[in-house]
């Protein structure tokens, strides 16, 4: 599933907690964006189309959506064409941008290094 930049921005708001309603999410997307609530509503019931949002109820006129998909779903699929397209097919190129340019905080590091022992010794043990 293909979503675009808007879509994703959209999607993530219901990630972030979920049911939500079009005009709570109009709210939320004005904070980044100008937007008419028919554009975010728009967005929402293509969202609906391609099966990333469901209905979960309707609350009088108003009706609440909720996903339909998980992010790390969407993740997955995102992330081997970014390395493909941005960092020619090389993921040490991508850890390096983030490593190098992005400003870690203290547990980003501590979570990082947890996380490389980790793979390292599930590797051993497969070896």
């Amino acid at each position: 599933m293909k979503l675009s930049d808007f879509e994703l921005e959209v999607m993530q708001h219901f990630w972030d907690a979920d049911p939500r309603s079009a005009p709570e999410i109009h709210e939320l997307v004005q904070v980044n964006r100008t937007a008419a609530y028919g554009t975010v509503k728009t967005i929402i019931d293509r969202l609906e189309a391609k099966g990333a949002l469901l209905r979960f109820k309707q609350v009088g006129r108003t009706i609440l959506y909720q996903p339909a998909i998980e992010k790390s779903t969407v993740s997955q699929k995102l992330v081997p064409d970014l390395i493909r397209y941005l960092f020619k097919g090389n993921p040490k190129n991508l850890i390096t941008q983030l490593l190098v340019d992005e400003e870690l905080e203290t547990d980003d590091i501590e979570h990082i290094k947890q996380l490389l022992s980790q793979i390292e010794s599930e590797k051993k043990k497969r070896d």
